[in-house]
């Protein structure tokens, strides 16, 4: 399934919309969203965001333990500035 198709019945699908959201909603992803990505396949999409997530978790894992001793690294958070 290509990501327009899933949009526009994203949007069809829900039922609780005002109608003008509705068609804002439609608006938008016909003439900005459905453009850009719709061609892409949904599936595609969903492995690479598995891959992803997957470096992220391995990523996550080697900073998460000091190379010389197997403990845990305690990082402080950085104050945005």
């Amino acid at each position: 399934m290509s990501l327009d198709t899933y949009g526009q019945k994203w949007i069809e699908q829900r039922e609780t919309l005002k109608a003008t959201t509705r068609r804002e909603y439609e608006s938008c992803w016909r003439n900005h969203i459905g453009p850009s990505i719709g061609v892409h396949r949904l599936h595609a999409t969903a492995d690479h965001g598995r891959r992803i997530a997957e470096r992220i978790a391995e990523r996550m894992d080697e900073l998460a333990v000091e190379p010389s001793s197997d403990r845990p690294i305690k990082r402080r958070a950085q104050r945005a500035h």
